[in-house]
This record gives C-alpha cells, structure tokens and sequence, in this order.
C-alpha cells in the first residue's frame, strides 16, 4: 500500500511539472522566421501560451531536406505568397491534439494569401498532417501547384483530423498516379474556390471514407478525380458526397464499389474493364450505386466496356446507370454498357437510362449479358438491349 501511494505521489509530481512548465511560457513574442533551405533536422516548439500568438512565421519560401517536427500548439504564420516545400529527403511530421491543434494561417484572412505546402518527391511514411488547421493557402494558380496542400511527383502523405479551408485554388490535391495518400481521414475541407479534393487516379481513394465533409461551401463540391491506369485490385469505398470521373480509368485488376457511391462522369469519359480485371458494384435497395452524367445530357460520358473480361464478379445490382452511350456509333462502343470479345457481366435491380445510343449490347457471339430481373430501362435512343 505504501508503494502504491509513492507511485502515486510521484506521478502527481510529473504531471504538475509539465503543466508548471506550460504555465511559464510567456504569452506571446516576437515569431520565429522560417525561410530558405532546412538542411538539419528541426523540432518547432510551441513558444507562446497565447494560442492567438504566432510561434513561427514563414516567408517566401522554406525548403524542407530534413526532418521537421511540429509540436501541439504551434501556431505558424505565413507571409504573403509564402510555401513550404517538403523536397527530397526532407519530411514534415505535424501532429497536433483535439485540444492543442497545429496552425498554418495567413497573415491576413484572405483567400490565396499564401500559396501552399507542397511534398515534392517527399516518399517518407512520416509525412503526416494530422489535428492540423490550414487556412487562406492555394495562392498559386498554376496546375502543378494549384491547392493549399499539394502531393507531387510520387510523395506520400497522411493528413487527418484536419481542416483546411479559404484556398483561392483546391484544397487538396494529388498531382501525379503515383502518389501515395497513405490514410485520409475526419477532414473537413470547406470554402475552397475550385475544388475540395482533386486526385490523379481513383485508386488515391481507397483510404478515404465517409468520416470527412469536403460538400462544404465549395465551388465545386465533388471530389474530382482523373483517368488512370488501375494496376492492383482495388476497393472504392463509400465517401460523404460525390466522385467527378474525367478521362479513361484502365482497370487491369479487380475493383469493387461500395454501396451508396454515386459517379458524376465527366466528358466523354470510360471506364474499360480488360480482360485481367474486375469490375463489382454491389448496391443495397436503400443504398443504390450511381453513374451518371455530370450533365443531364444523353451521350455526355461513353460508357463502361467489359472487353473480354469473363469474371463472374462483373456484377451490377442494385446500380443505375445514365446519360452515356457517347462513344463512337459503330459496333465497338455504342452503349453504356457494352460487353466485348467474350466478356461477361450480371446485372440485376439496375436502371439504364438516357443512352445516345443502346443501353446494353453485347457484341459477340461469345460475350454473356446474365439478365437478372427487376432490370428497367429508360429513354435509350438506339434501344434498351443488343444482342448478337
């Protein structure tokens, strides 16, 4: 018993003088300036007890080739047209709390003050933004870095429990396929004057989940993602809002879809199933998938070929499917969905609509259509269903 209450004792000591040491901070002073080439590791410290109070300011630019560690609690400044950039061999660990988040905040409260952190060939598992509020970046407008938070080339990032918000750009964006973003998570992204979220290929998506709000006062308020080659079997989890599809998406490994996704397809825009992949989309009767035109167009977006891929998981249920069938007339793309060669695809409880073309067609002798029932079929200009 007398150990016990020592232990006790002892513990009490610790932790009245860390917060003794909390309590000595000064409340506020003059910030320290960030700027220029980082070549040695460096931990930020919180300075001040004021959290209103700026610990850190950076100006022009402040090129990471070392590790940064950022405490809880730090606030850093950053001056007008201000960026952080993580290069090669340099890595950005900001971990805040609930209570003692990490501030990255203009100097002003406008739009685009300052222009961004950008991970440049940065490919460190300790990229992490986590409890982290990022306001008033996305001052640089070019393509390669148009967002507040920027992934390039093939760096990977962590960023959860965090905000970002009053971009003059995007708020997030991946700018190459072979970024990683490594767990995304309870973000809010909000006040963005393009995009909340942009993503160079759909398989940046699988950490993502319905935890973070990104339809928040957003000119556009969607996640938009480009076309790109789909090489290792993936899963496309549910989000809190809906998903732009641009370009051509190659699976060449199996894909799966979460009940409740819903597709906006951008122009002229394909998803080809080849004959190494998989495509399974398996909605609920209060749950449906969508695939619809950005815009309520017949023939905006081409269609979803099944080209010579025979797996039995190529299933829809419970999907509805519209505004395509813009693909070329002709035999080898004129449907939403379209089985080629010998491919296969089930289909039951679905909707096809508003087709330029067919709706259905199989192409050959060999390809299967399996009609499951409970089907229905709308406003398809060619007709509902082509078979050979």
């Amino acid at each position: 018993m007398k150990n016990y209450l020592f232990l006790i004792l002892v513990l009490s000591v610790l932790v009245s003088s860390c917060k003794k040491d909390n309590d000595d901070l000064p409340s506020s002073g003059e910030p320290i300036v960030l700027t220029g080439w980082q070549e040695e590791p460096r931990t930020l410290e919180n300075r001040f007890s004021d959290p209103n109070a700026s610990d850190y300011i950076v100006e022009s630019t402040w090129l990471l080739r070392a590790h940064v560690i950022v405490e809880p609690g730090v606030r850093i400044e950053m001056s007008s047209g201000a960026r952080i950039n993580v290069a090669e061999g340099g890595i950005l660990t900001a971990e805040g709390t609930e209570d003692e988040p990490i501030l990255f905040i203009g100097s002003e409260p406008v739009a685009g003050y300052w222009d961004y952190i950008r991970f440049d060939h940065s490919n460190s598992v300790n990229n992490i933004l986590s409890h982290t509020i990022i306001r008033y970046g996305g001052g640089y407008s070019t393509s390669f870095t148009d967002a507040a938070v920027f992934v390039n080339n093939d760096s990977r990032l962590t960023l959860k429990n965090s905000e970002i918000s009053h971009s003059a750009t995007n708020g997030f964006k991946v700018n190459f396929s072979s970024g990683i973003v490594q767990d995304f998570k309870n973000n809010t992204i909000s006040h963005c004057q393009q995009y909340p979220i942009k993503l160079a290929s759909i398989a940046q998506i699988a950490t993502f989940d319905e935890t973070s709000i990104f339809v928040s006062n957003n000119t556009y308020e969607a996640i938009s993602v480009e076309g790109a080659h789909i090489e290792s079997p993936l899963s496309i989890p549910k989000v809190n809002g809906p998903i732009i599809l641009n370009g051509l998406t190659y699976l060449k490994a199996a894909v799966s879809v979460d009940a409740g996704s819903e597709f906006l397809m951008g122009p002229s825009s394909r998803i080809e199933v080849t004959q190494d992949a998989s495509l399974n989309m398996i909605g609920t009767e209060n749950n449906r998938i969508t695939f619809t035109g950005r815009e309520e167009m017949p023939g905006y977006w081409d269609y979803i070929r099944f080209n010579n891929s025979n797996y039995s998981l190529n299933e829809l249920q419970y999907v509805d499917v519209s505004y395509g069938g813009g693909g070329p007339s002709g035999a080898f793309a004129d449907a939403i969905i379209f089985v080629n060669g010998g491919g296969y695809v089930k289909m039951g409880n679905s909707s096809v609509n508003y087709s330029e073309q067919y709706g259905v067609k199989v192409r050959n002798q060999n390809g299967n259509f399996v009609d499951e029932g409970n089907n229905t079929f709308t406003g398809n200009l060619l007709g509902d269903i082509s078979l050979p």
